[in-house]
C-alpha cells in the first residue's frame, strides 16, 4: 500500500493501513520484490494528523475482538483483564495517574479501570499523539480551563452547526448525575466563566465533565444518506474517538450539526 501525503484521514483508514502491514509476506532468503526495484519516492512526511489516526487505530485495535464464526466484532470491555491492565498501565500511566486518593480509607490506593473514569486519560493520550506539547490529565476540567485561558496550544470556541471542525479537535460538554442534577457546567458561557474564576464550580480543584476527540474526516456517500447520517452526499463526516462509555472505548460518527447537538464547545489549534 502506497502512502500519498495527506491520504490518512481517518482511524478507520489508519486501521486497514496497519492492518495491511501486518499481513505482507515476508521474501524468502535471496528473493527480490518488484516493488523493491522501482524508483524511491520523496521521503513522506508524517503529519500530525497521520500520527493522530494511527493512534486511534492502534487503541481501537487494543479493544476490537473478533471471535471465530462470529460475523460481527465487538469492543472489549474494562474489567477484562487485557483492556484493564491496557487502561491503568498505558492509558492512565502516560498522564502520570498511577494513585487514587480514597476518602473512605484517607489513603492513596492504585488507580482502577473499573472504579476510575478513564476518558480525560484516553481523550489526552490522543491529544499527545496529534500535539507532543499537549498536558494531558485524568481529568478533563483542567485541559478545558487551560483551552479558555490561552495556556498551551488549544483554544476554546463554542461548537456550531457551522464550525468547520479538525481532527484533533477535542469537544467537551457537562456532565449529570444519575437524577439529571449538574456535576459541572453545562453551557458553553458557564465552562468559559468558570474559566475566568467566577460560577459554582471555579473555586472547586475540578469539575464533572466529558470530553471526545476528532480522530480522522470523510465525506458522506449515498449510503450516509440513505441511513440519516448525512443529509447529501459530500457532507463532511468526522470520526470521534473517546474513552469511559458503557465501561469501553468510544467511536462514532457525526457531522458538524451532530457535533454540536451534543458538545457544549471544542478546543482547538
Amino acid at each position: 500500500m502506497k502512502l500519498i501525503k495527506g491520504n490518512i484521514k481517518s482511524a478507520a483508514i489508519g486501521r486497514k493501513f496497519l492492518e495491511a502491514l501486518r499481513n505482507r509476506k515476508k521474501p524468502k532468503e535471496g528473493e527480490m520484490r518488484v516493488e523493491d526495484t522501482q524508483p524511491v519516492d520523496a521521503p513522506y512526511e508524517v503529519t500530525p494528523q497521520d500520527k493522530l489516526s494511527f493512534a486511534a487505530a492502534d487503541m481501537y485495535g487494543r479493544f476490537r475482538m473478533q471471535e471465530p464464526g462470529v460475523s460481527q466484532p465487538y469492543l472489549l470491555k474494562e474489567s477484562d483483564p487485557l483492556q484493564k491492565d491496557y487502561i491503568e498501565q498505558e492509558i492512565f500511566g502516560d498522564v502520570g495517574y498511577t494513585q487514587v486518593y480514597d476518602p473512605a480509607t484517607g489513603e492513596y490506593r492504585p488507580v482502577d479501570a473499573t472504579r476510575d473514569a478513564w476518558s480525560a486519560a484516553t481523550v489526552s493520550k490522543l491529544a499527545t499523539a496529534f500535539d507532543p506539547t499537549f498536558e494531558g490529565s485524568a481529568r478533563h476540567s483542567d485541559y478545558i480551563r487551560r483551552g479558555f485561558q490561552g495556556d498551551g496550544n488549544y483554544s476554546a470556541e463554542k461548537a456550531t452547526k457551522r464550525t468547520e471542525y479538525q481532527p484533533g479537535d477535542i469537544l467537551f460538554k457537562g456532565r449529570t448525575d444519575r437524577e439529571g442534577n449538574p456535576l459541572g457546567p453545562q453551557t458553553y458561557g458557564q465552562f468559559e466563566k468558570d474559566a475566568k474564576g467566577k460560577g459554582d464550580y471555579a473555586q472547586d480543584d475540578g469539575y464533572g465533565s466529558h470530553s471526545d476527540i476528532i480522530v480522522g474526516t470523510r465525506t458522506a456517500t449515498e449510503k450516509d444518506v440513505e441511513s440519516n447520517l448525512a443529509k447529501k452526499v459530500g457532507e463532511i463526516i468526522y470520526e470521534v474517538q473517546g474513552g469511559n462509555m458503557s465501561g469501553t472505548l468510544y467511536n462514532k460518527e457525526f457531522t458538524a450539526k451532530g457535533l454540536a447537538n451534543r458538545y457544549a464547545g471544542r478546543l482547538t489549534q
